[in-house]
């Protein structure tokens, strides 16, 4: 096999590793709008954030495609994935987004913020950090505890360059995440 093919392959592979997860949020294209109904993907996206663990002196945000820009402030916070499941027991689908925020350095502050629907509206509460550089590996929903397999700063690591696989057990305590013991 010539090693064009094998890329070829191996690229398409990782392409199709990057379909939707069980416990993905669907899209608007695919449910329909009504009272009561479990958050989509779009209202996730279209919820009103805080930036989260930073005193900057702007309101809240809201993502245009996946993204929020100051450049006054030199900010950027990116949506980078979300989760749908009922995260606070009521019976209606929740969500969870991880957001990655970059202030101008070469960090990038990685949290993940939980988004309640209240009556079909997404409110995002109050998120909990996981690390500057993380690297978001899967995301789960266990009843009322969300797990968060991801790559971390090791002891010995430098920030650049994170090594450590870690899962972290979160649970909702009123609008914010409460890393679990």
């Amino acid at each position: 096999m010539k090693i064009s093919h094998l890329c070829s392959l191996l690229i398409l592979a990782a392409a199709c590793e990057r379909g939707p997860r069980a416990g993905t949020v669907p899209d608007s294209s695919t449910v329909s709008p009504a009272a009561g109904r479990d958050l989509l993907e779009a209202d996730i996206e279209g919820a009103e954030y805080s930036i989260p663990f930073v005193d900057l002196a702007v309101g809240p945000i809201r993502f245009t495609d996946r993204k929020w820009q100051d450049s006054a402030q030199q900010a950027t916070v990116s949506l980078v994935e979300t989760l749908g499941g009922d995260l606070n027991g009521d019976g209606r689908g929740d969500g969870l987004a991880i957001l990655a925020a970059n202030f101008g350095g070469t960090g990038t502050f990685v949290s993940a913020v939980p988004v309640l629907n209240q009556d079909g509206k997404a409110v995002a509460g109050r998120g909990a950090a996981l690390g500057d550089r993380t690297r978001v590996l899967a995301l789960s929903l266990n009843a009322d505890t969300v797990n968060i397999t991801m790559l971390a700063v090791g002891p010995s690591d430098p920030f650049c360059c994170p090594t450590d696989t870690v899962t972290q057990r979160y649970h909702l305590v009123g609008d914010s995440l409460a890393l679990l013991p």
